[in-house]
């Protein structure tokens, strides 16, 4: 893949892929996908993310897993992948209306993402580390 501008300033820069990328063999990857969420919500470059993984079919991309960017690209996603109106994620899947741009407006705390492994380090406790990540 090649390195675009914008993943310089991307918040999972030399982060652990698994939080975008979970294991093959994992029994929920959203275990996975909501710490590397909370690191996609403050991401300054999100918007550039998405656009670039707006066909792929696998891992998150400017906070959205593949299923919930089907919303993007199909013109009849599963009604179960359409997040509910005021979420940032449901802006990110292309809402406007008054309580979506609210919710993707809304000022968020910040993370600890040095809690957020590097690349080459384990995870070891998922609920520990989310809860970590959320709790500074």
């Amino acid at each position: 893949m090649q390195l675009h501008l914008w993943m310089e300033n991307a918040s999972c820069r030399k982060r652990k892929n698994d939080f975008w990328y979970p294991p093959l063999d994992t029994d929920v990857p959203d275990n996975y996908y909501a710490i590397g969420r909370e690191v996609c919500h403050r991401c300054p470059v999100w918007d550039k993310c998405l656009d670039a993984g707006i066909d792929e079919k696998w891992g998150m991309w400017g906070g959205l897993t593949p299923q919930e960017r089907t919303v993007l690209t199909s013109t009849n996603p599963k009604p179960s992948v359409i997040k509910q109106h005021g979420s940032w994620i449901r802006y990110r899947q292309g809402c406007r209306c008054t309580d979506c741009v609210e919710g993707h407006n809304q000022p968020t705390n910040k993370i600890n993402m040095n809690v957020i492994p590097k690349h080459g380090e384990p995870v070891q406790d998922l609920e520990m580390l989310r809860f970590t990540l959320l709790s500074t």
